[in-house]
């Protein structure tokens, strides 16, 4: 288009029925249509009217004649200033761009055709051929828009020369863009295309071409997933090539070149965007990896700035740089996070907020950030506040009232109208009373948010208002009054107002009640319950256990995280979220303290090791928080986790069968039965949108400093190896299941489907003292399960412990600790912890102190590493627990403060849940970058079982979240698209069960964890990562630290190993070795023991303590003062 393509109009309005605004510019799409208009006007009412009419598809009145009638537009309002005055300005946009029409410069009208092409076609046309293809198609499927000639509309005096517009990364001059007619004609495309492959010009490929052999999408996968890989690789181009170097420097320790090229990809895509993902397994340094790129990030913003001008100055005292960072994280990696900055941030401080006066006099203090700053939270502090109640008292009868928008009419379902934009509403009163709660502050009925109250009136939909039992909890459904939106919960605390002090307390007409989940006691819920309307939830959960009506208060505390997003918006410059796949939850309180986490900070740093459980869900509303943009350009809501996971998932929903089943179709199909429901599985389509936005690091990255990890299937044949009393209790789960199976299919079964699965999991572990299973409806008992005690009376063993002892007596002759992880904890008839303590000592021959026992309930989370170490030291050999207590932060390989290293390098499932993360997490415990001894991580099942079936789908999933996480594979792609129900899956693999199934089943664990060895090369030439005091030199300054808090801190580096050999005349500069640099020992059964009991001779002036008699050399104050070289250069 070039300037004279552009019309100036005079009369430059654009009218409707109740208002006008003035035309900016406009596109042209054909006689008496435009695809695109800017318009302006002082008021807003007549910006947003006229955006309505064009929402609406009722097109405008421009030059006295109709426009885009019948074409629905989207519309895009601000305020802007136009000279001294300020004006409401509209962009509107046709829906039919995309679709019909396309906008380009004629220089680029090929490049965007092929674009639209391969957005709306499903033909496989390559890139290169897009010139050929536009000339193909112009003037027969391909046009150019006009109006008399022209291809817009401005009004007079408006300069589309200096305005531009951007598209795919580019910038187009308004005066170039040009509206291009696409026709809806498949078939001419087609022979367009199959004209242009039988000329000759273009081609496929060379070789000779065969169809492709599609029988369903799984085969698809597994037939062609190879290829896909392939292509993927090829595609993919990532922001930041590899590249293993880098100028930071922390005190003592030096990254491996895949961390750093972790810090150095995530630090250049923190410049342009506000959110980093960091997707890495167990073991391969989150901690470190987030620190190096907190500091490589804002030593580059240094540069920039121009405050520095070399890495040496950065690092020249405290007042060098100036940065302030909130971490978030499991409570029990608090003192973890914190001991890792002081010890290896040059001039850090590290502040840990337990109390909220400490954020205050943080606020009191100013912006101004005091050198390197971190502040570090646990993610149950950061959450904790004030009770609430519900504010509505009064049950009563309201007319119906319609929400309409003031401006065009439309009926708002919520706080915003979905057309205009506008939040001022009227409301329309109908004859039709209903009773419910009504709202403290409007009056009016409480409905839902999304209710559709105008087809409840016109009785096409049946609809009712919220009710006492809707209070039960607080949840995103009853918090704001669906017409004025008033918080609808207040803080449940006493009024500390002096004035109010005296006054009598009003009696509360809400109050506390606790209940059992169900009629089989289950759990217990407690909900608020209003007085005299108790029924209802009477007849849901039964006769409450207690009723707290004393209670007239809650503990007064204010939430940290809610204080931060009000107070300190952007506040710090970085906040880090450990474990960031603990906040997926939309409304669950973690999940809304991450939100307000991230509202103060200007940037935004998370860390997993996996991001999903097997199902899209998991990462909505993770995407949703620190992607709003990309989520709402995908055209997703808030509440539409349904149909993300329609689209990236699998969702089941259940009809009524109509008809004969035998000759079913989608006709078929009755009314839908009950809600839907999210089930496991993830498109692949979904890693695409996340693979621009994170970086990944798998533990087998580390190829060549890791020891081999191993994953073995123990299943037990009962049949084979058990009893005639064993195999008659075998015969009786079968039967208890099937009889399970069958009531959980009856109509009003629900919850009988999550008990049979408990049972199949957990009673051939422990088949005696078990009760009851209650129906949790009626109460009714459905099963009383036999008691087969006599199997381990008088010292007997079941066929799976006796598998289970073989196993940990084999590990301990090695010399190899173990932990045991059992499931089922939480009820005393499934938990087996205390009969795997006392068999393990019995048969293995091991002491009291040998076989430890570590419950969920006591120690605390934050104390678990702390009481791990201590009964390690007192000669702890095999622990048991259930794995969600080490899930996070708990290393199986360490070293103490008397230079002892401990090492647990075996894991044995003898028990498992469905949890994929549970499982991930805890089956890697060992395996970290210190670890010297080859890893075992053994799952035990009972063959023919849904143990031995769990095993299978625990398998699975791994392979497909593998997908999810930068790792790909055939089996992994094709994992992903079968997504299915875990009872149903679990069903499926136990019908096809045969001989063979074990050996596949390890098979599949082979292929997950195959790993080849990694080319260093590709990082580029690796120079090694420099120490403080290295680059620094003689201008370092001094530190003061605990030499053996600073050796017990290595619980993520070989230290030890770099005293191996050592000779008494070393020179310090020929034995400094890095941690990727050490060569481990060719013994890695050699205990660290030894080798710190060796005395290692050194230059008298570096002042080294002796290590075989340090304890000795220790000041009363349990310090010494030594420069950062004099110890870690030798180590």
């Amino acid at each position: 288009m070039s300037i004279e393509s552009v019309e100036r109009v005079q009369d430059a309005a654009l009218r409707n029925k109740f208002a006008q605004a003035y035309l900016d510019y406009g596109m042209y799409a054909g006689k008496d249509s435009f695809v695109l208009l800017s318009f302006f006007e002082r008021s807003e009412q007549n910006v947003r009217s006229i955006g309505s009419s064009l929402t609406l598809g009722e097109g405008i009145s421009f030059r006295g004649v109709l426009f885009s009638a019948k074409v629905k537009f989207s519309v895009y309002y601000h305020q802007m200033k136009m000279g001294k005055s300020s004006v409401w300005h509209g962009i509107a946009v046709s829906q039919l761009i995309g679709k019909r029409y396309f906008l380009s410069s004629m220089e680029d009208r090929a490049e965007t055709l092929y674009d639209f092409l391969m957005g709306n076609y499903s033909l496989p046309i390559l890139h290169e051929w897009k010139d050929i293809i536009y000339r193909a198609l112009e003037g027969r499927m391909v046009s150019l828009c006009g109006h008399h000639g022209r291809t817009a509309a401005a009004r007079s005096g408006a300069d589309l020369a200096g305005r531009y517009y951007e598209s795919r990364g580019k910038r187009y001059c308004l005066a170039d863009l040009c509206c291009f007619e696409v026709g809806e004609n498949e078939a001419l495309l087609k022979e367009a295309v199959s004209g242009i492959l039988q000329t000759g010009l273009v081609h496929i490929t060379e070789d000779v071409m065969e169809p492709l052999a599609i029988a369903s999408q799984d085969s698809y996968f597994k037939n062609y997933g190879a290829s896909i890989v392939e292509n993927l690789r090829n595609v993919v181009r990532p922001v930041s090539e590899l590249d293993g170097n880098t100028d930071i420097v922390f005190n003592t320790k030096r990254m491996y070149p895949q961390q750093i090229a972790v810090v150095n990809a995530q630090a250049e895509h923190l410049k342009k965007n506000r959110s980093g993902l960091i997707i890495a397994k167990m073991g391969s340094g989150k901690t470190l990896m987030g620190l190096g790129i907190a500091e490589k990030y804002f030593i580059d913003r240094a540069f920039r700035r121009g405050e520095i001008k070399n890495i040496r100055d950065a690092y020249r005292d405290a007042g060098s740089l100036h940065y302030r960072v909130v971490i978030m994280c499991p409570g029990h990696l608090v003192e973890k996070w914190a001991n890792e900055i002081i010890m290896e941030v040059p001039f850090a401080k590290a502040t840990v907020v337990t109390k909220f006066s400490q954020l205050t006099e943080l606020y009191a203090s100013g912006e101004a950030r005091n050198g390197r700053e971190y502040y570090i939270i646990s993610k149950d502090t950061i959450k904790l506040a004030y009770q609430e109640i519900p504010t509505p008292k009064k049950i009563s009868g309201r007319r119906l009232a319609v929400k309409k928008c003031k401006s065009c009419e439309n009926v708002m379902r919520y706080e915003t109208c979905s057309i205009c934009g506008s939040k001022e509403y009227r409301l329309e009163k109908y004859d039709r009373i209903m009773y419910g709660l009504c709202c403290p502050y409007c009056n009016e009925l409480l409905f839902h948010p999304g209710d559709r109250v105008d087809e409840a009136v016109a009785g096409e939909k049946e609809l009712y208002p919220m009710q006492a039992s809707d209070f039960a909890n607080k949840d995103s459904a009853n918090a704001r009054c669906y017409y004025c939106g008033e918080e609808l919960w207040e803080p449940y605390v006493d009024n500390t107002a002096p004035l109010f002090a005296d006054a009598a307390k009003k009696e509360r007409v809400w109050y506390r009640s606790t209940y059992y989940k169900n009629k089989a006691g289950n759990g217990k819920i407690t909900c608020w319950t209003l007085k005299g309307h108790e029924e209802k939830l009477v007849r849901i959960y039964g006769e409450p256990l207690n009723e707290m009506r004393d209670r007239t208060h809650g503990v007064r505390k204010y939430s940290l995280s809610l204080f931060m997003e009000k107070k300190m918006k952007n506040f710090f410059d970085l906040g880090i979220v450990d474990e960031v796949h603990t906040c997926k939850g939309g409304a669950s309180a973690q999940g809304i303290s991450f939100q307000h986490l991230l509202n103060a900070c200007e940037k935004n740093l998370n860390l997993t090791g996996t991001i999903t459980g097997g199902t899209a869900a998991d990462i909505f509303y993770l995407f949703w928080r620190l992607y709003p943009r990309m989520m709402s350009g995908m055209g997703y809501g808030w509440n539409d986790v349904e149909r993300f996971s329609e689209d990236y998932g699998v969702v089941e929903k259940r009809f009524e069968l109509i008809g004969d089943a035998e000759h079913w179709n989608v006709g078929s199909r009755g009314r839908q039965i009950g809600s839907p429901s999210v089930k496991p599985g993830i498109s692949p389509r979904l890693f695409l949108k996340l693979v621009d936005k994170a970086t990944f690091l798998d533990i087998t990255d580390f190829s060549s400093h890791l020891p081999d990890f191993h994953e073995k299937v123990v299943v037990t044949d009962i049949y084979e190896t058990g009893s005639e009393e064993e195999k008659a209790m075998l015969r009786y789960y079968h039967l208890t299941a099937d009889y399970l199976k069958k009531c959980s299919k009856e109509k009003g079964s629900g919850g009988i489907r999550g008990m049979k699965l408990q049972f199949e999991l957990s009673y051939l572990d422990k088949p005696y003292g078990a009760r009851d299973i209650i129906h949790p409806k009626t109460g009714d008992c459905l099963v009383h399960p036999r008691d087969y005690s006599g199997l381990v009376e008088n010292g007997g063993l079941l066929s799976k412990e006796r598998d289970l002892i073989g196993i940990v007596k084999q590990e301990l002759a090695e010399g190899r600790a173990c932990a045991v992880f059992a499931e089922f904890t939480g009820k005393e008839e499934t938990n087996v912890t205390t009969r795997l303590q006392e068999i393990i000592r019995k048969e293995c021959g091991l002491d009291e102190n040998e076989v430890v026992i570590l419950k969920s309930s006591a120690p605390a989370a934050n104390k678990r590493e702390a009481w791990m170490h201590s009964r390690a030291e007192e000669g702890m050999r095999v622990f048991i627990c259930n794995p969600e207590c080490v899930a996070t932060g708990l290393d199986f390989c360490w070293v103490n403060k008397k230079g002892i290293q401990y090492n647990y390098p075996t894991i044995i499932f003898y028990q498992m849940g469905t949890s994929l993360f549970t499982i991930a997490q805890a089956s890697r415990r060992a395996w970290r970058l210190n670890q010297t001894q080859e890893c075992r991580v053994y799952y035990m099942g009972i063959k023919g079982t849904k143990q031995q079936a769990l095993i299978q789908l625990i398998a699975e999933k791994t392979s497909a979240n593998g997908v999810m996480e930068g790792r790909f594979s055939v089996d992994g792609l094709a994992a992903m698209a079968e997504g299915i129900d875990v009872d149903v899956r679990l069903a499926q693999i136990m019908s096809e069960m045969d001989q063979t199934s074990v050996d596949d089943l390890q098979g599949m664990f082979d292929v997950v964890n195959s790993r080849k060895e990694n080319d260093e090369s590709a990082y580029g030439v690796y120079r090694k990562m420099l120490t403080y005091k290295e680059l620094m030199g003689n201008e370092a300054k001094g530190m003061k630290v605990d030499i053996f808090d600073v050796l017990s801190s290595f619980s993520s580096t070989d230290v030890f190993s770099a005293f191996r050999g050592f000779t008494a005349n070393a020179a310090v500069s020929g034995t400094e070795k890095s941690g990727m640099e050490t060569e481990k020992s060719s013994d890695k059964e050699k205990t660290v023991e030894s080798v710190v009991n060796t005395q290692v001779a050194v230059p008298a002036d570096l002042l080294i303590p002796d290590m075989s008699v340090r304890v000795k050399k220790r000041k009363k104050s349990g310090k010494i003062s030594i420069p950062t070289r004099t110890l870690f250069d030798v180590v």
